[in-house]
């Protein structure tokens, strides 16, 4: 099962935790795995790329864990990131068997 966890601090989404394997399907063809990969990789792009904010990024390959935190300062960095939070809670949503998503206030 693929776990994720959204981390907001005063109402901001400013970390997204997203680890584990969700066993859909196998490796390289499990289409959970890469709908989760898919947004974390655009919330790193979108991050860097677009919005100019340098986050800070964990990958740890071994315990199949990606770590992404950042400042959240302009309103695009918001949207961008409440939009992949969304996003995320959609395919638990329909794949609640094998994504767990929660989130923390800190």
């Amino acid at each position: 099962m693929t776990s994720i966890t959204l981390y907001r601090h005063g109402g901001h989404l400013q970390r997204i935790v997203a680890s584990g394997h969700a066993g859909y399907g196998t490796h390289g063809t499990d289409i959970v795995c890469s709908a989760v990969s898919a947004l974390m990789q655009c919330l790193l792009v979108g991050l860097d790329d677009v919005a100019g904010v340098s986050p800070s990024v964990i990958w740890n390959r071994e315990k199949e864990t990606m770590d992404i935190s950042w400042n959240p300062g302009e309103e695009a960095v918001g949207l961008l990131t409440e939009s992949i939070g969304l996003s995320l809670k959609n395919i638990a949503l329909t794949y609640g068997e094998y994504i767990s998503i929660k989130e923390v206030q800190q």
